[in-house]
């Protein structure tokens, strides 16, 4: 059905003390740094929103689409919802969020005619180009962050560790933390502090990974 695989197209292609006191980290640098993962990651979702348009004209003809210009990031995880309630305010209610938050589920949607098909899938192009999401460009946003985060981690983490007394971990190559680099697989800058949880805790708190400090990033 046509509004299946337009769905199916938009949404397959679809990332205190010791730390404050560094330059790499302090509020200014950290906050010149994330004006940059929103420069890359946009740039990636208007390359998303191009290929997104061109599959939309090659079904429909030249057709006039929205022309986005202001966005505000989501969170992955309300992403589904937000663009349901996009969709109900451009007069398609009925679209849900599906699976685990990250596909929309059209099945709701009353859609009798072409034209109906035509406006629903100009109105779902509106609304997910309205709605990005910054973590859905993790691989494009490698090259910004990790860089910043080995520096941070050479710079400020080892020494807030050693000067609280725990034991540092020796700081992975380059290329090592790159390729691993929020991953599972990545290595841990705490390996050394002890098995207890609180302890860890308490290192973790005292003495934030990079990605903590990212993540908390407005």
């Amino acid at each position: 059905m046509a509004r299946t695989a337009l769905a199916v197209v938009l949404l397959s292609g679809l990332l205190t003390g010791c730390a404050a006191s560094a330059p790499s980290s302090s509020g200014e640098g950290l906050a010149e740094l994330n004006r940059e993962r929103d420069r890359v990651a946009l740039a990636a979702h208007e390359r998303l929103t191009d290929r997104l348009a061109v599959f939309l004209r090659d079904k429909w003809g030249p057709i006039a689409l929205p022309d986005i210009r202001s966005r505000t990031w989501v969170e992955a995880e309300d992403w589904a919802q937000e663009v349901s309630a996009c969709l109900d305010d451009r007069g398609f209610p009925g679209a849900r969020p599906a699976r685990d938050g990250d596909h929309i589920d059209y099945g709701g949607v009353a859609v009798v005619s072409t034209r109906d098909q035509y406006e629903l899938d100009v109105a779902a192009f509106g609304c997910q180009a309205e709605h990005p999401v910054r973590e859905r460009f993790a691989a494009d946003l490698i090259a910004v962050e990790a860089p910043w985060a080995l520096d941070y981690w050479s710079g400020t983490l080892a020494p807030c560790l050693r000067a609280n007394g725990y034991r540092a971990t020796p700081l992975p190559a380059v290329d090592e933390f790159a390729a691993t680099w929020r991953l599972e697989t990545a290595p841990d800058p705490y390996r050394f502090v002890g098995s207890d949880p609180g302890e860890r805790a308490a290192a973790e708190a005292r003495c934030p990974a990079p990605e903590t400090l990212l993540d908390a990033a407005p």
